[in-house]
């Protein structure tokens, strides 16, 4: 079974091509070398009016791909700011910021506690500054073996 690749930006400027000139799904796939479902999926997922454009489709493409990716928690800076201010000002473990979070949040988790020892342990720049490690590395238990 041959493994799945999605459509390239030429393979989409073909069907745009072929599509405008009225030719069949099956005449596409065919000349694409791909299942004539994936060029039906392809026109009706990126197709308007009747129209295929390649460069929308690609655009259109690249933009779901991209949404798809989880989000670093700790990219927000409010919310970096205030796990770092309760780390060295209120001396707080990432398990206490954890639970405080879900407890004033209704049991919904913004940031976890293995987050948190991520973001310290990769060196992020909220984290890098401010002796932030020594002050965490006391609750991190995974350090300590």
């Amino acid at each position: 079974m041959r493994r799945y690749r999605h459509l390239s930006a030429e393979e989409r400027d073909r069907i745009a091509e072929m599509h405008a000139r009225h030719e069949g799904v099956s005449a596409i796939a065919a000349a694409i070398g791909r299942n004539k479902s994936t060029v039906s999926r392809e026109i009706a997922r990126n197709g308007r009016n009747g129209r295929y454009g390649a460069i929308a489709a690609q655009s259109r493409s690249d933009a779901r791909r991209k949404a798809c990716r989880p989000r670093k928690r700790l990219s927000d800076p409010a919310l970096a700011a205030e796990v770092r201010r309760r780390i060295v000002d209120d001396r707080r473990s990432p398990e206490q910021i954890d639970g405080r979070s879900r407890l004033e949040r209704g049991g919904r988790c913004v940031v976890s506690f293995s987050t948190i020892y991520r973001a310290v342990n990769a060196g992020e720049p909220a984290y890098s500054e401010g002796g932030i490690r020594a002050v965490s590395a006391r609750y991190d238990s995974r350090s300590s073996s």
